[in-house]
């Protein structure tokens, strides 16, 4: 039996509905120096792995990249 639950409508931080309306760069701008240099390990994966992960996450680690 299905649920037919849709992951956009589910509160999940991880998740979050509003993320589309949010522009990456004033997201890297809020960025503390941790969570930028987080973020930057992160991303090398991400960069690297050019079809797993998806196109906005891409776009906020390339804008990160480029600090």
């Amino acid at each position: 039996m299905s649920l037919g639950t849709n992951p956009n409508s589910l509160s999940n931080p991880s998740n979050p509905s509003k993320a589309s309306t949010v522009s990456p760069p004033s997201v890297v701008a809020d960025m503390s120096g941790s969570q930028l240099t987080r973020m930057k390990k992160r991303c090398v994966d991400v960069l690297g792995s050019a079809g797993t992960y998806d196109r906005d996450l891409r776009q906020l680690c390339l804008l990160i990249a480029r600090r």
